[in-house]
Order: structure tokens, then C-alpha cells, then sequence
């Protein structure tokens, strides 16, 4: 008797609705009908799993395609992880993983599989080390969580060997330097000058430092707190959420220096702005005009 030929399941618009086609064990194809794409790709992502889990359920395919868990992980991890993130995971995805990886089904990848796929995106595509590793970040969370779901029974990846990243030295400013910075930043306002103080002062993070609101000052304890931070993002303009991790939420102190130009660009704000950096609409300052003033600066 032959061996069947196994075909990777399908999900695609059938009749206003989505239509999931898999084959089974014996090489029998199978189809079934959602109302939504998104219903179809649970549907297959739960077939997988109950055949993952070990019932005894003849019918179903042995596993998702990388295409499928992919998809199914980033709307399951939408409100876990930032828009940006996201954003940022699927591009990713979209444009180097599922090109070459997308069809497989995750019992087929293996660390050679994964290797190999990594060094074609350098030799092939000219890709750098560290985009590499980015990708392989995208790879890293939905394997892992298909582990955890009992889907794989081991995480391919944790025996990959990624391309080296040649290493990047940075040369800080000097004391000299930043006295220097600071200096001249004086002149062009308490509001720019605020804005460079707090970066070299207390090396907060820019979208920390623009998202930044009167009220996150405290004028008597001479303090700032912080406790968001402003992104941009395609379709959703800007963005107030969280620092990125439990430490980010800090009280910092203000010397007298600070507070002096903290009063001073607080006396001659716009009333009608409750934002400490806006741009001309009254929006937080776009990351690239800070960038472009920062590098004016020095």
C-alpha cells in the first residue's frame, strides 16, 4: 500500500465565508466552513492541538503549518504585547519567514531546517546579522508557546546557532562634551533646554521624555515621575502606554539647576497644553523632528 501524500491545510474565501481543507493521516482530504478567516484558523489551530494532545481523533491533521500558529499567536498575543511590537513581529513575518517557512507544518522544522533558512537570508538576500536575529526573535515566542500548548514536543530553536553580530562601540559624550551641549541648548529656549537636561541628567528614554505632562512634576518635592510613554504608529497616530517594564515606573529627583529651568519653561508654556515637548498642533513631538533637533544640537 502507498503512502499517502500529505498536503498542508488550506484556509481561503469560499461563498462569503472561509472554507479549511486538511488531509488526514490516510490521505483523506477533509474540508470545513467558518464564518470568519479568523474563526477558520482557530478551527485548524484547535485540530492540531487535540491531535497534539494524544485523543483520539482519526480525522484531523497532525499539526499547523508555521503559516497558521503565526497567525493564530499574534491575534491571541494582541493584548499582551504592544501594537508596535506586533506591527513590527508581523512585518517581520511577512516579509522573511513565511516566503520560505510559511508551509511547513511545526513538527517538519528543525534546527538544520532553521539554519539553513538563516544563512540563504545573508548569502541570498544580503541580510545583516542582526536582522537576523530579529527574525529569529519573531520565531522565538510562537514556538516556545507551542511547546507549551503540547503542540511540539521540543523548541527547534534552542539548538540554532545564529550569526555572529559584530560589535558596535559607542563613544559616549564626555563631561566636557555635555557641559558643552548644555551650554548651548540654554540658548535656544527653557523648553529645549529642559529637553536635553533631562536626557543627559537622568537618561531618560525619548518617548519617556515626549510624553511628558506638567502634572508628572512635582514642584514642591522637586521631582518627575514617570509613568508612560508616547509611540507612533500607522493608523493609530500617537499612543500613550507603559514603559516597557516594571523599573521604567520611577520618581526621579531634580537638583536645583533642573528646577530652575523646569520653572521657567513651565511660566512659559502654551496654557492650553498640558504636554511638557509638543509639536506646533499641540501633539507630542514626532520622534524624527526630535532626532533631526537633537543632531542640530550637536
Amino acid at each position: 500500500m502507498s503512502t499517502p501524500i500529505r498536503r498542508n491545510p488550506t484556509v481561503f474565501p469560499y461563498r462569503g465565508k472561509w472554507r479549511l481543507t486538511f488531509v488526514d493521516r490516510l490521505g483523506k482530504t477533509h474540508s470545513k466552513s467558518a464564518a470568519t478567516r479568523q474563526d477558520a484558523y482557530n478551527m485548524l489551530i484547535t485540530l492540531g492541538i487535540d491531535e497534539a494532545s494524544g485523543r483520539n481523533v482519526p480525522s484531523l491533521v497532525l499539526a499547523p503549518t508555521v503559516e497558521v500558529w503565526l497567525e493564530r499567536w499574534f491575534v491571541d498575543s494582541a493584548s499582551e504585547l504592544r501594537i508596535k511590537t506586533i506591527r513590527n513581529h508581523r512585518s517581520i513575518a511577512d516579509r522573511h519567514v513565511l516566503p520560505e517557512l510559511g508551509q511547513y507544518l511545526l513538527t517538519e522544522l528543525t534546527t538544520v531546517i532553521i539554519e539553513g533558512f538563516y544563512r540563504r537570508l545573508m548569502s541570498d538576500k544580503g541580510l545583516s546579522a542582526s536582522t537576523v536575529h530579529r527574525i529569529h526573535a519573531v520565531l522565538s515566542l510562537p514556538l516556545k508557546t507551542a511547546v507549551r500548548h503540547g503542540i511540539l514536543s521540543s523548541n527547534p530553536l534552542e539548538a540554532v546557532r545564529k550569526p555572529k553580530r559584530p560589535t558596535v562601540r559607542v563613544t559616549p559624550l564626555n563631561l566636557g562634551d555635555t557641559k558643552r551641549v548644555l551650554e548651548f541648548a540654554a540658548t535656544l529656549g527653557a523648553a529645549e533646554h529642559l529637553r536635553w537636561l533631562l536626557a543627559l541628567r537622568l537618561g531618560l528614554r525619548q518617548g519617556e521624555t515626549l510624553a511628558l505632562t506638567w502634572d508628572d512634576f512635582d514642584m514642591v518635592d522637586a521631582t518627575v515621575t514617570i509613568s508612560k510613554q508616547v509611540q507612533r504608529h500607522k493608523g493609530h497616530g500617537f499612543v500613550l502606554s507603559p514603559p516597557k517594564s516594571d523599573q521604567g515606573f520611577r520618581t526621579l529627583p531634580l537638583d536645583a539647576e533642573a528646577m530652575r529651568v523646569v520653572l521657567e519653561a513651565h511660566r512659559q508654556r502654551k496654557h492650553d497644553c498640558t504636554l511638557v515637548f509638543p509639536s506646533r498642533d499641540g501633539q507630542p513631538r514626532h520622534s524624527s523632528t526630535d532626532r533631526k533637533a537633537w543632531l542640530r544640537l550637536l
